[in-house]
């Protein structure tokens, strides 16, 4: 049996083109729209708009173009590569529609570049839908409608470039190289700059590299690829150590990394990530904070049922190069759980490079479904042009919540009425943006406890310099019953019960900080500066008393 040309036929480019054109129109709403969201770190960064500046993201962190005037911190995701696309874009042409320009097309080529993979890891298949199927999945990539978030809104733009420079790798390692050294040219620079792009390709990457070595049958030059793969990516590393040192923080105010709490949410993370993908859902920004926060919904079931199912018939085929792809999609996107604990809102972007690996994995049993249905082909492509049609419908849905700012808010609080999450989010951006009528608004309507512990102390917070009386004792009152042992939110909690006039409870707060808390001298300090504040000698002598019972690390014998 002859096998046939790794080249793809002419007829199937062009129906990746129709394919690309419908997804143009599917997303056209968001692509001709304006800023949305953190869009607008762009407008008031003083980096963003000069050339000066452009050649400067290889030494800084991302941190540095988040703030308007403070003075970053030296810890924060390095991503010069995506950095790169988005000031220079911005020094070219500081309007949305050269943004969106580019996204769209790195979109597009993502897919073909994926269409290409698709078609070189058939190449040894001689069953005649094998072609057809990678166009579809290529389809089904282009179409999903959890893509939207990565190119239509501006700052999904780190995903976008990782999820690109991940498909040329894979059409890179799927190649039939002549030379060693040629493929090595190649792999080294992909490498590097998807690396560059977001720091989770690294996982994606040494899946993809395991997955081809082991599932095709000529591995030679699939494992000397391993050589400049792991090149590109520790060179990368070593900028990182030179100019971002790492302080092991995600996302959120203290070291969470080795928080069991925290990695326990994984199971949970890569539910909701099946259940995203197989329900073609088309929802505006999610808070990870409030969604693996509430139990575990339906589809989220279904889609643990069938992340497990794949997982054990991959086991039984002996499919290792299918398990590499399958295990590398849930480690890529694991790593967001860390986000959980902070304020940060957005998700169906994480799904962008697992997507890539899932379909290089399901990709032979996909055909393999297609032929053994071969007798019903017209019910097995009618039902494909189905979920082309549900993806596409559900691609112009989410497209049409980046519209404008308005429509972006507005699609939030209408896909997450119960998330309360998104209502601190309306009534921060409202604060920050000098409207504090609604922003107290936003907070009434916010849904009740019990919410998430990443969004209390804010709530508490915001709520306070609102002056918002009622909101701001929702929130204490709800943290000192769920997350008593905080030490910060002690703090807080003493200070909110004094000024309550709840003496005797907040000296008992004051004293529960042993010798040990880093905050146990700066709550003395603020049990002294009472003490010379009040006017009555009974509470004076009750906080001196306090005071002297205090013993905190430093203190003398």
């Amino acid at each position: 049996m002859g096998q046939p040309s790794t080249t793809p036929a002419r007829p199937q480019w062009l129906g990746f083109a129709v394919i690309s054109f419908v997804a143009l129109l599917a997303s056209m709403p968001g692509l001709l729209g304006s800023w949305v969201g953190d869009d607008f770190h762009m407008l008031s960064s003083r980096y963003y708009g000069h050339w000066t500046h452009v050649w400067d993201v290889f030494t800084r962190n991302a941190q540095h173009y988040q703030v308007a005037d403070e003075v970053p911190t030296s810890s924060g995701p390095y991503r010069p590569v995506t950095m790169f696309t988005l000031l220079l874009s911005h020094a070219l042409v500081p309007k949305p529609w050269l943004h969106h320009l580019l996204s769209w097309l790195l979109h597009i080529g993502t897919g073909a570049l994926l269409y290409l993979a698709l078609l070189r890891q058939a190449s040894s298949d001689a069953r005649s839908s094998a072609r057809p199927v990678a166009l579809f999945l290529t389809a089904i990539f282009l179409l999903h409608p959890v893509a939207v978030e990565v190119y239509v809104w501006i700052n999904g733009r780190s995903d976008l470039m990782a999820g690109f420079f991940l498909a040329a790798l894979a059409a890179a390692l799927l190649r039939r190289w002549s030379d060693w050294r040629w493929q090595a040219l190649a792999i080294a620079p992909l490498a590097f700059l998807g690396a560059g792009s977001k720091l989770p390709f690294v996982v994606a990457a040494v899946a993809l590299w395991l997955g081809v070595a082991f599932r095709l049958p000529d591995r030679r030059f699939r494992w000397t690829a391993g050589a400049p793969l792991f090149a590109g990516i520790g060179f990368y590393l070593f900028l990182r150590w030179i100019y971002v040192p790492f302080f092991e923080r995600f996302g959120a105010a203290e070291d969470i990394l080795f928080d069991g709490s925290v990695w326990a949410e994984v199971p949970q993370l890569l539910a909701m990530s099946a259940d995203a993908l197989l329900a073609f859902r088309a929802e505006a920004m999610q808070s990870l904070a409030w969604e693996l926060h509430k139990p575990m919904s339906a589809g989220e079931w279904v889609g643990a049922a069938a992340l497990l199912s794949a997982g054990i018939g991959l086991a039984w085929r002996r499919d290792i190069g299918g398990l590499a792809y399958f295990i590398g999609a849930a480690f890529t996107i694991a790593p967001c759980v860390v986000v959980s604990q902070a304020i940060w809102l957005g998700f169906d972007r994480y799904l962008y490079m697992p997507s890539i690996l899932l379909l290089l994995a399901g990709a032979p049993y996909v055909t393999s479904a297609v032929d053994a249905w071969s007798q019903r082909r017209a019910l097995v492509w009618g039902v494909a042009a189905a979920l082309l049609l549900v993806a596409a419908i559900g691609t112009r849905t989410a497209s049409l919540a980046y519209v404008n700012h308005s429509a972006y808010e507005h699609a939030m609080l209408t896909d997450h009425v119960d998330d309360p999450t998104i209502f601190f989010y309306y009534a921060r951006t409202s604060s920050e943006s000098a409207q504090p009528e609604l922003a107290r608004q936003a907070l009434a309507k916010m849904p009740g406890p019990p919410w998430p512990e990443a969004l209390i102390m804010p709530v508490f917070l915001l709520s306070t310099e609102l002056s918002d009386v009622r909101t701001r004792d929702i929130a204490m009152a709800h943290a000192l019953e769920s997350h008593s042992n905080n030490p910060v939110l002690r703090a807080h909690a003493m200070r909110w019960k004094y000024n309550r006039g709840e003496v005797s409870d907040a000296l008992g707060l004051a004293v529960s900080f042993d010798a040990g808390d880093p905050l146990c001298p700066e709550v003395r300090r603020q049990l002294e500066l009472w003490s010379r504040q009040s006017n009555l000698g009974a509470t004076r002598d009750s906080i001196d008393a306090a005071a002297n019972e205090m013993r905190c690390a430093g203190d003398p014998d």
